[in-house]
């Protein structure tokens, strides 16, 4: 079973005590936290005539209401959109699979102004402007499962796989990950 998340991990009140003392009274927050973002899970088994079968769960959310930076997190709470997607495939080895349908439709509004004037009744319209914002995203997930029953066959994926990486992230950081993760074989 593989499982790759990429998202968020955002806090928000999940209860909170109050402590009564004899001339004052303190609220504390619990924080939880919940992830949001892409959760990918896929379970492959190998069946016959090299037919791979993918159990396949998607789960895609999105907080509602929250800045795109996500810096002024209501810690009241959030809300989220999910999607989820639960499905099993038949694939033969080496063929691609495209996952697609999780589309989402959004709307934002935003209001700029001048400060103060743009507040006032009646003629606060003069001095602001609303504008809409429209947004239609569709996630696909392309996968191409493939049974790697040779060792030189492996170890070349494994070194493409090594040269994606060092192209995407700092080099420091890839070697170092590297480093962690070597077996003897490698060396």
């Amino acid at each position: 079973n593989s499982v790759v998340f990429v998202g968020q991990n955002i806090p928000f009140t999940g209860s909170t005590v109050t402590t009564i003392g004899q001339s004052s009274q303190q609220n504390t927050a619990n924080l939880e936290y919940r992830n949001v973002g892409v959760n990918l899970s896929v379970t492959p088994t190998i069946g016959e005539n090299n037919i791979i079968t993918l159990d396949i769960d998607t789960e895609i959310s999105q907080t509602v209401g929250l800045p795109p930076d996500n810096t002024s997190a209501n810690v009241n709470g959030i809300t989220t959109d999910l999607t989820t997607t639960t499905t099993r495939v038949h694939v033969p080895d080496g063929s691609f699979l495209v996952l697609s349908g999780q589309i989402n439709n959004t709307t934002s509004r935003s209001k700029e102004g001048f400060p103060c004037l743009g507040s006032l009744p009646v003629v606060g319209a003069a001095f602001s402007r609303t504008a809409s914002t429209k947004t239609k995203n569709n996630v696909m997930i392309f996968m191409r499962p493939k049974i790697v029953d040779d060792y030189e066959i492996y170890k070349q994926i494994t070194e493409r796989q090594e040269e994606l990486a060092s192209e995407e992230g700092p080099a420091d950081d890839v070697e170092a990950a590297f480093e962690l993760i070597k077996t003897p074989d490698d060396e």
